[in-house]
């Protein structure tokens, strides 16, 4: 599965938008953060905490997605299942130092 992520940044008092990164997971993947792959977002110029960048991006995705999904609940133990084209809106908000 691969997502992205599209997000804006508030840097210095400047905000930032129009940025995004790929999250990408296998297909035997089971929802859980070890399995998820987080791509250094496009269009970052500035200073950036990307571990703590990678973990948000990793819990937010895992709200929409999977066993605790509010866009796409999946329970455990499911597979085999395809994804095409969804598109999910969520308001999430994350403060990390740079």
């Amino acid at each position: 599965m691969v997502s992205r992520v599209l997000f804006t940044l508030e840097y210095n008092g400047k905000l930032i938008s129009n940025l995004y990164a790929q999250l990408k997971q296998s297909i035997e993947g089971n929802f859980n953060k070890e399995q998820i792959e987080v791509a250094f977002p496009e269009g970052i110029t500035e200073p950036f905490n990307f571990d703590a960048f990678s973990e948000s991006a990793k819990e937010f995705l895992l709200r929409l997605v999977g066993p605790r999904g509010c866009g796409m609940k999946i329970g455990n133990g499911c597979s085999t299942i395809r994804f095409m084209s969804n598109t999910f809106r969520m308001l999430y908000e994350v403060e990390f130092y740079i």
